[in-house]
């Protein structure tokens, strides 16, 4: 198992365009680190082209009962629009509505 350093690393990984190295810390790791590091990790892959392990890492922060912020939602509306799934950003942007964070 690894420790908290290791959760704290994964930003800083996919911040350095370590991807790779960054998935097999989150492959291994037992708990997310804060919100604020999700994020980061939801944009390396974003920026990477891992858009499918950047939706993983979006469900698991939900069903652990992680609450997005609105980096997060801008982070998966960005992902919508570049795939061109507009109505999948619709919805998300609705969700940012309903939460209050617009």
């Amino acid at each position: 198992m690894l420790n908290l350093g290791s959760e704290k690393i994964m930003p800083l990984l996919c911040e350095k365009g370590l991807v790779d190295e960054a998935y097999c810390v989150y492959q291994k790791i037992r708990r997310l680190p804060a919100t604020q590091s999700c994020n980061a990790i939801l944009d390396g892959f974003l920026k990477a082209g891992w858009v499918e392990f950047m939706w993983e890492v979006y469900g698991r922060m939900v069903s652990n009962g992680m609450l997005p912020i609105d980096v997060s939602y801008g982070i998966l509306i960005d992902a919508c629009c570049d795939l061109g799934d507009n109505a999948r950003a619709k919805v998300l942007f609705d969700e940012m509505v309903e939460k209050g964070l617009l």
